[in-house]
């Protein structure tokens, strides 16, 4: 996520399952060192830092604007609920 000034993050939701759902909470997770996952020296997980939530309608979009100048080495996103998710991410000078 380094390198760009703007960057936009758009979503789209579909459910799974039998359970009616009217949203899908998407979390978004940033990663600001490179190292969110692996063990470190003392032999932990590098934590994940949550950014944000962004409720997203079941059949429908939502987007995310990212502050400007954000920076992040990697970004993840986590759904609450079992779905079929799309997220892209738009990033300009």
């Amino acid at each position: 996520m380094t390198g760009f000034t703007n960057k936009v993050l758009h979503l789209r939701a579909e459910a799974q399952g039998s359970a009616p759902v009217a949203n899908i909470t998407i979390e978004v997770q940033v990663d600001f060192t490179g190292a969110a996952g692996h063990r470190g020296d003392n032999m932990f997980m590098e934590p994940w830092s949550t950014l944000t939530a962004v409720s997203v309608p079941v059949g429908g979009y939502a987007f995310y604007i990212f502050p400007t100048g954000f920076s992040a080495h990697w970004v993840r996103v986590v759904a609450s609920a079992d779905c079929n998710c799309t997220a892209q991410f738009t990033y300009t000078a």
